[in-house]
């Protein structure tokens, strides 16, 4: 009887031992969540800097930093977007999750005939490639596209023919979308009269948690590729640093590397980079996509 007794408590001791061990790596794991591997302001200025002026080029040096981030070459893919003799296309990578929920971050590539287009948008592709290299090698639970839209100015033409192209269950597995447009010209902003509301909310306490700044502004009579996305139901956001009295900046000579204030730049990318990890982390399916600020 002794015997069976110690044994007894040999076993409880073993389990409580499993228990605590497991329950402090799972607290460990809370408190330290996964590095990523953020590209350097020097680096990120550079990639800024250097972009061809033409539209057909820049979709070549999306694929170029893909694959200079990491990406196989085979994972670039192109998506035609018009049936012409040198047709447009959008570049992305997908990034395969425990999951087929899908969360898109995107930023065009095309710019107007006047300025250099380094703006409005290569901020935001760029910043799409970057994002893409500090978290490729982190598990996510969703499945994440990393994509430079193609003749956005144009009508929002490249966002459209993603769009266009899901079937209806693809559609319904993309639970967010985030847009980044013309970074960098001031502080992190959010237009949150064009995105969904709890995205909104969710920012904000991302750029809390990261101790980065970000700014709520309202804007009418613009548009994005976010609008593409919100128009068939699937919640969006679109994180700007282009405030109001920058606004001569866009479709202008003004349009250039040096007015991209590098600081400000960066926290834009940091906070992206956050903002997604913390996305991947919730329930997606739950955001209320009729509760939505009033559209421009």
């Amino acid at each position: 009887m002794k015997n069976t007794r110690l044994r007894y408590i040999a076993i409880l001791s073993c389990l409580l031992y499993f228990s605590i061990s497991t329950n402090s790596q799972e607290l460990k794991q809370s408190l330290n969540p996964p590095q990523y591997n953020l590209a350097s302001p020097t680096e990120l200025q550079e990639e800024l800097c250097s972009i061809p002026f033409d539209n057909h080029e820049r979709e070549a040096f999306m694929a170029k930093l893909f694959i200079q981030a990491g990406a196989k070459p085979e994972d670039v893919q192109k998506q035609p977007i018009d049936i012409s003799e040198q047709p447009f296309h959008n570049i992305y990578v997908v990034k395969p999750g425990k999951t087929k929920n899908i969360i898109v971050v995107g930023g065009h590539l095309d710019h107007v005939s006047v300025g250099q287009g380094i703006i409005d948008d290569w901020t935001g592709a760029c910043a799409v490639t970057n994002i893409y290299q500090a978290i490729k090698d982190i598990p996510t639970n969703h499945t994440i596209v990393f994509i430079g839209f193609a003749s956005e100015e144009k009508g929002l033409l490249g966002s459209r023919a993603y769009v266009r192209s899901l079937s209806e269950e693809t559609k319904a597995n993309h639970k967010v979308m985030v847009n980044l447009e013309c970074l960098g010209a001031g502080e992190s902003l959010v237009w949150v009269n064009g995105s969904d509301k709890e995205l909104v909310d969710k920012l904000n306490d991302t750029a809390k948690k990261a101790n980065l700044p970000l700014s709520e502004h309202t804007l009418n009579g613009v548009g994005a590729d976010s609008n593409s996305f919100r128009a068939v139901k699937i919640p969006a956001i679109t994180i700007d640093g282009l405030p109001q009295d920058k606004f001569s900046f866009i479709h202008s000579n003004e349009d250039k590397c040096e007015n991209v204030n590098q600081k400000f730049y960066y926290n834009s990318y940091r906070l992206a980079v956050n903002y997604l990890l913390d996305l991947d982390q919730i329930n997606n399916s739950a955001i209320n996509t009729d509760e939505q600020p009033k559209k421009p």
